[in-house]
């Protein structure tokens, strides 16, 4: 999974990532690939109408996520929701 795909999970899994201040989203932590790409795909047509220069990375993402297995998917999500903010800005 592209560093670029796991960002874009990092900001549906969590509602907060500071360091101090890191809270998970209770409705999207345990979402599904289906569920999660279905979320993305709705913010796309958003994004894409107000034609944000975004676009391409969430099409990146959503098709990455469609190639991957449930499983495969689950392990990605496990691993995000285990990082620790830091002080350094990763993005």
């Amino acid at each position: 999974m592209t560093e670029t795909t796991q960002g874009i999970l990092l900001t549906y899994l969590f509602d907060n990532f500071e360091v101090g201040n890191r809270k998970e989203n209770n409705q999207l932590k345990n979402a599904s690939r289906k569920k999660m790409m279905a979320v993305i795909n709705r913010d796309m047509v958003d994004i894409e109408e107000l034609k944000l220069d975004i676009f391409a990375d969430y099409q990146r993402a959503y098709d990455e996520l469609s190639h991957l297995t449930d499983e495969a998917y689950e392990q990605e999500r496990e691993e995000i929701l285990g990082w620790e903010p830091t002080e350094e800005i990763i993005f």
